[in-house]
């Protein structure tokens, strides 16, 4: 009877948790050293007292779950706060089980206590942190999707407007693999389990991705490794919309095959003009001489001709670009095309200009 009385003993005051023995009203019958240690109370300040480690707001609660465990509940598990001597609290862990005599009647309760008063405020800590991250992340301009093992957590207002949903809740628990083409779903598997292994964000991929209602549109991506919430890895990706950058590059393209067409008009126009000017004006000198289908040529000169200006309006800039020039330069290079046409009338031009005239635009 003395060993077993030991080794009772023992185990009351050995374990790191606190215990205390409560008949079937709440009375205190018997704590162990932990809970002296937890509540500030000597035993001999509890014993006898009803529920002193409860507040009173709670002992209502306590005395119903006694009654339960008379009825028949095997034992409960749950948090509660409970009460120090100096009036603080403090969060922990109870397991109460009920005592039965030999009749298999309830005679008591063996409460068990755990402090987790540090659990708790580390996960109220990552809790806070948690809001503050997705209202960072919430008012972020560029588009960013929360996911893991696949699956979307959070997406912020910006990526909910890019792919056309109405909140966050249209993507939560959407499969991150339904907004790209079926063709890259192994290549994004791969790329995401990259992401988990390594501490590094990827560089920005092009990519095709798919919209709400099914539409597809050119993006860019990123993904990094956020950490661990729960032991449940958490992926942040940001997507950058290509679409307007696209339109800019392909008008680009555009302005700059125009820009080599109509060099290229230039430059053909420039090579014809030339013996263009000169078979016109030794046309003309036949037609002094009453040569047959002068005219016929004439007009088919003039219809190259016709052909040759439409290079050149094809090559001429279509926005004003106005520069400063003095008149002297300007008459020389008026001068500069009349000159052909000019010899073939023995026509010369001779230039006599103030040079002190102011420049132009």
């Amino acid at each position: 009877m003395k060993l077993k009385e030991h080794l009772i003993d023992s185990f009351m005051n050995l374990t790191s948790d606190g215990i205390v023995i409560v008949d079937v009203n709440g009375k205190v019958l018997e704590v162990n050293k932990k809970f002296e240690e937890l509540h500030g109370w000597t035993r001999e300040e509890v014993i006898g007292k009803v529920l002193p480690m409860t507040p009173d707001k709670y002992k209502e609660d306590a005395l119903r779950l006694y009654q339960s465990l008379i009825d028949g509940e095997q034992s409960s598990d749950f948090e509660a706060l409970k009460l120090r001597k100096d009036g603080s609290t403090f969060y922990a862990n109870v397991t109460v089980s009920p005592m039965k005599d030999s009749d298999g009647v309830v005679i008591g309760f063996i409460g068990v206590e755990r402090d987790i008063s540090e659990k708790k405020r580390a996960d109220e800590e990552l809790l806070e942190r948690e809001r503050q991250f997705r209202r960072l992340i919430k008012l972020n301009p560029e588009p960013i999707a929360l996911h893991n093992d696949g699956l979307i957590q959070f997406v912020n207002d910006a990526c909910c407007s890019l792919f056309g949903g109405v909140s966050s809740d249209d993507f939560k628990g959407k499969r991150i693999y339904d907004f790209f083409c079926l063709s890259a779903k192994d290549f994004i598997l791969e790329r995401l389990q990259y992401v988990m292994q390594s501490d590094s964000y990827t560089d920005f991929m092009e990519i095709k991705l798919r919209k709400l209602d099914g539409t597809f549109f050119d993006a860019e991506i990123s993904s990094i490794y956020v950490h661990k919430n729960m032991g449940v890895p958490v992926v942040q990706t940001v997507i950058r919309d290509l679409t307007e950058r696209k339109k800019s590059e392909e008008a680009l393209i555009r302005s700059e095959k125009l820009s080599l067409i109509g060099q290229l008009a230039a430059g053909i126009a420039h090579d014809i003009r030339n013996p263009l000017t000169s078979l016109k004006g030794f046309v003309k000198l036949l037609k002094a001489k009453n040569a047959d289908y002068v005219d016929v040529m004439l007009e088919e000169l003039e219809h190259i001709n016709y052909v040759v200006n439409e290079f050149m309006m094809l090559a001429k800039p279509h926005l004003n670009c106005y520069m400063e020039s003095t008149s002297l330069g300007l008459v020389k290079s008026v001068v500069g095309f009349l000159q052909p046409h000019a010899h073939l009338y023995n026509v010369q031009i001779h230039i006599d200009i103030d040079p002190d005239i102011p420049a132009c635009l």
